[in-house]
């Protein structure tokens, strides 16, 4: 047997691929009765597994042999099977018959399915709904996808990602995100959104057990293009966008309002202390300028005795610093790739460039990928495969903190009377020599702290190259066993920094500061299968695969810090004059697993599936380092049986139910071991402190899950699925109190126990379809309850982000005091308190004592429904795609209300608009709390005042686009050609008037970050 390396046989088909090609191609046209052409009709070779779709026009091509058939399948329609012959054009007319489920394949853990043999709860998502999306990150684009799939785009950043939750929530503590495989290698890279062919969201147990320990959270498995046999086609594909905030409702006054505003809370604070009018007033008239800033009028006392701003009195200064904040921002994409190959050989080859500049400067984020797939039929028994992917990414912040240094909490804080740049007496922009303008540092509010000053004086930034690379080897023993193995190893070389001023800011007494962090990880990963398939006899099918996998991970970070910088000229830690703080860790874990899962259907109308593996993980200690997972499942297709075979509407039925475990790995390492620090010296001698309390009896997080539903097609142009489950997650890690006589407050132990169930339906239908027009529609939506059962105490009050958990109640629920609305005679803010009465009754009382007011369970922040509407209309080329994205309760805390909407307790900070109708003696009717210059009473403190609903309907992308006709296109040697303009985050429908609804699971408007961001697209997609 003759073999060669795998590079050379790349190197040698990149030189001569379309001179090696023979193999004959056919291509044709499939479509209806009518000569309507059918999409996404499915074309392949009888006997093999290897097919392809039609585009849009009906078109497909697909390489075979004379003595081959061809089949054609379309749901609603009869299938067709053609002998190739010496045609090389073949083209095909289905005609509307019994029920036909598609032999669609499906990606499933190790291996692959068609629809109609899926026993568990998976959904395919194609590349085409994947390209309507112009964000970087595959993350971002499943939003609406597929039900049971939240996905939150909490943040506009650029280059940033998504929060996903898979059917809720299942830890409390470890996390709670999916596990990503990409073709085949779990945890791998993911690739470029251009290099994806489709993923497979795997739902309920019996899909995802097969992963064992990291399945819990649902299984997300991403399959990339590969090569074809035949000629070397290119596309191109460039795009340009622009962004801008999705939501400007949100106003802040502007200067003239916030000194008067300010003008009144002084003379309200008079009056309180018992002077009459004209003395108040001039109490107010004196001090306004102290406590508020500079006076942005040209007359020294702007104001008439009643508070009036004067008729002659000309506003100087109205800084907008929301508008310095954000501006326009822009996204850059090219990509160029290739794909072709002869009998033996295929390869897909792929450059991308993406470049954003964020809304706020100098967010920005650069990436440049390499991807290269390539396989080789070295026999009739042996195939072997290379995947290679080659990332490098670029990006500079700003600070999110909320400190008076991040750009986007300055936004919202800063007064309009306070200039960004220096002023004079006469309101003149002050410049230095050269004639640049100097920033305003010595403002009365930011002392300073000017974050576009500092933006210009601070830099961070983050670097990142990672090379990662698989090789698979694929051995037919028999005509039904096959070996399958792969081997990949990822590596990763993460470096950031950032410097900030000896001049001005948070590190001028420290003479400056820098520091520089880096990280380098590898990590290896092989797997091996062994696979038998045979039908036994004419209805009998067997499928039964046995593997084995292992992995390896070890990083090294090393971290330094120097301050006391007599220049800013250079960042490097060699130039700072103080001691520098350098730090070091490494981080290793190691895992092995054994699998197998056996398929069993008959006559392709029953269905029943057995998976099981065994995995054991370094992350705990020997006595519970393994843990057994395992899956059961069965579907049963009723419109196969005599009963049903005859109702033409019934194009498909499909009963199915699974029940499974999993478990949850996604945990620091060493968790049960004990930890010691250096520190404590003492006499100046170093000593080491028990930081970490040891637990060998930690054991996995378990997953549970149940799941029942029905697959239907009727009437030729309606498929659904409406699927039920619940899912018990168990030994859930959590903090345990101990007896302080132990010297520690608590341990990490498997205390906690959390279920959530629910109910999802998916609708996808092809309303109209003619010869020049079709429009298609796909609906889902998902209803979800979590509960968490066992704690390791009876609540768990979680301060820090006002939440509680509690026996009964869910994960998010807001626990606050109960905001009661306004004093109407006194103008203060009031709160509810329970008062317990002497036959123990408990009653409710306002107070206006903050600290009085009683802690209230007030509903959650999880939505009760969400899900997506996409519906694509398509005329003669022109093709429109309009998709929504709804979330319906789940409730929001609008911290950002909270900081703009003081009453006077905290003085100089910017408002918000709406305090322009707070309670004054003259409007009493205000449900907004009288505004005084040192108010006791804190009326914007934490509370349910500033929680609100956060449902909302998003149009969550528009896209119209135009395919070129080929007519045009063949005398300049050009295949295919679209043009397209795309609109991300079109507009939002929602009663919350904060920056975005779309926040994170924990309903906290993020405040201080970059918020969400509209994006319009236009691009071009070229055929050569």
């Amino acid at each position: 047997m003759r073999s060669k390396s795998l590079w050379t046989i790349a190197f040698s088909m990149f030189l001569s691929v379309n001179a090696l090609a023979q193999e004959k191609v056919v291509t044709g046209k499939v479509v209806d009765a009518s000569g309507f052409p059918l999409a996404d009709a499915y074309v392949y070779v009888e006997g093999t597994d290897q097919g392809v779709y039609t585009d849009e026009n009906g078109n497909y091509s697909i390489p075979a042999n004379s003595g081959d058939k061809i089949v054609v399948e379309f749901i609603g329609f009869d299938t067709k099977t053609l002998p190739v012959g010496s045609k090389s054009s073949i083209n095909v007319q289905l005609n509307k018959g019994g029920a036909v489920n598609l032999k669609e394949l499906v990606a499933v853990g190790y291996g692959v399915s068609t629809q109609e043999a899926l026993t568990g709860s998976a959904t395919l998502v194609k590349k085409e709904q994947l390209e309507k999306s112009p964000a970087v990150n595959l993350e971002k684009a499943l939003q609406s996808a597929t039900p049971g799939l939240q996905v939150i785009n909490a943040t506009g950043s650029a280059g940033s990602g998504a929060t996903i939750r898979l059917r809720g929530i299942g830890s409390l503590t470890a996390s709670a995100a999916p596990l990503w495989v990409v073709d085949g290698v779990v945890g791998a890279p993911r690739p470029n959104m251009e290099d994806v062919k489709n993923i497979t969201i795997l739902k309920d147990a019996a899909s995802a057990s097969i992963y064992g320990s990291r399945a819990a959270n649902g299984v997300i498995i991403v399959t990339t293009k590969n090569g074809k046999q035949g000629r070397t086609d290119f596309t191109v594909q460039a795009k340009y966008g622009v962004s801008t905030r999705t939501n400007n409702k949100f106003k802040l006054m502007n200067s003239a309002d916030f000194y008067q505003t300010s003008w009144r809370g002084l003379y309200a604070e008079a009056l309180a202390y018992g002077l009459p009018h004209d003395r108040a007033s001039a109490y107010a008239s004196g001090r306004v300028e102290q406590y508020a800033g500079r006076n942005p009028f040209n007359l020294a006392n702007p104001f008439d005795e009643n508070g009036n701003i004067l008729p002659d009195a000309q506003l100087m200064i109205n800084e907008d610093w929301l508008n310095l904040a954000y501006r326009a921002g822009a996204t850059r994409q090219y990509d160029v790739s290739a794909n072709g190959g002869n009998e033996n050989t295929k390869f897909y080859l792929s450059l991308g460039y993406y470049n954003q500049d964020g809304i706020v400067k100098p967010d920005d984020y650069t990436r440049y990928s390499v991807q290269l797939n390539v396989s080789n039929q070295v026999s009739d028994k042996i195939k072997i495969g290379l995947r290679t992917t080659l990332r490098r990414s670029e990006s500079h912040g700003v600070g999110d903190l909320p400190s008076p240094s991040s750009t986007g909490y300055a936004a919202y804080t800063m007064p309009s009377n306070v200039s960004l740049y220096e002023l004079d007496d006469n309101f003149n922009i002050v410049r230095d020599q050269y004639g640049r303008p100097l920033y305003n540092w010595d403002n009365e509010i930011m002392q300073d702290y000017n974050p576009y000053g500092l933006a210009a004086l601070n830099s961070n930034y983050g670097k990142v190259t990672s090379a990662f690379s698989s090789v698979n080897f694929n051995y037919k023993i028999l005509e039904n066993l096959i070996f399958d193995t792969n081997f990949s190893g990822d590596y990763s070389n993460d470096r950031s920094g950032f410097f900030e001023s000896r001049l001005h800011g948070d590190a001028r007494g420290e003479g400056g500061r820098s520091q520089k962090e880096a990280t380098e990880s590898f990590r290896y990963l092989g797997s091996t299968t062994l696979t038998y398939d045979k039908n036994l006899g004419e209805n009998h099918h067997l499928n039964a695969m046995v593997g084995h996998e292992f992995e390896s991970y070890r990083a090294e970070s090393l971290s330094a810090q120097a301050k006391g910088y007599e220049f800013d000229f250079s960042s490097e830690l060699s130039v700072g004059t103080a001691p520098k703080n350098v730090n070091s860790s490494v981080a290793q874990n190691k895992m092995i697993g054994i699998f197998s899962r056996v398929n069993y259907d008959y006559g392709n109308k029953y269905y029943t599936s057995f998976s099981i593996r065994r995995d054991g993980s370094a992350k705990f200690a020997p006595s519970n380092r393994w843990g057994n997972f395992w899956s059961a499942s069965a579907a049963w297709r009723l419109n196969k049986e005599n009963f049903l075979r005859d109702v033409r509407w019934i194009d498909n039925l499909k009963l199915k139910g699974s029940y499974g475990t999993s478990g949850n790995a996604n945990i620091d390492s060493y968790l049960f071991m004990p930890l010691y620090g250096l520190g404590g010296d003492y006499n100046g001698q170093a000593g080491l402190i028990h930081t970490q309390l040891s637990n060998p009896s930690l054991r996995w997080e378990k997953n549970a899950m149940t799941n029942v539903g029905i697959e239907f097609g009727l009437f030729g142009f309606l498929d659904g699925t409406v699927e039920w489950f619940t899912r018990a997650s168990k030994d859930l890690l959590m903090d345990k109190p101990l007896s302080y006589s132990t010297g520690w407050a608590s341990r990490t132990e498997n205390v906690g126990a959390i279920k959530n169930t629910g109910i999802e339906i998916q609708l996808s239908s092809k309303n109209i379809r003619t010869e020049n027009f079709s429009w298609e529609t796909r609906f889902n939506i998902t209803h979800y309850k979590n509960e968490i059962t066992q704690l390791s105490q009876d609540r768990i009050v979680r301060s820090a982000n006002s939440k509680i958990w509690r026996v009964g109640e869910n994960a998010y629920t807001w626990y606050l005091k109960d905001y009661a609305g306004v004093n109407k005679e006194t103008g203060a803010a009031q709160w509810y308190r329970d008062v317990v009465g002497a036959d123990g009754s408990i009653s409710k009382e306002l107070t206006e004592d903050y600290g009085l007011a009683t802690y209230y369970e007030l509903g959650s922040s999880l939505p009760k429904v969400y899900g997506g509407l996409d519906n694509n209309f398509n005329y003669k080329g022109i093709n429109l795609s309009i998709q929504l994205y709804y979330t319906f309760g789940g409730k929001i805390y609008n911290r950002l209300e909270e900081l703009t909407m003081n009453d006077g307790s905290t003085y100089g900070w910017q408002l918000n608009e709406k305090m322009k109708n707070a309670w004054r003696p003259d409007n009493k009717d205000s449900d907004i709390p009288q505004f005084v210059h040192n108010n006791p009473t804190k009326a914007n403190q934490r509370s349910s005042r500033f929680l609100k609903d956060g449902s909302y309907v998003r149009i969550k992308n528009v896209e119209l686009s135009y395919d070129i006709p080929k007519d045009y296109l063949k005398r300049a040697g050009i295949q295919s050609a679209k043009a397209f303009i795309n609109a991300d985050n079109v507009y939002t429908f929602t009663k919350y008037d904060g920056l975005d609804p779309e926040q994170g699971v924990n309903g906290f408007n993020a405040f201080s970050s970059i918020p969400n961001i509209r994006t319009i697209t236009f691009g071009v997609r070229v055929g050569l």
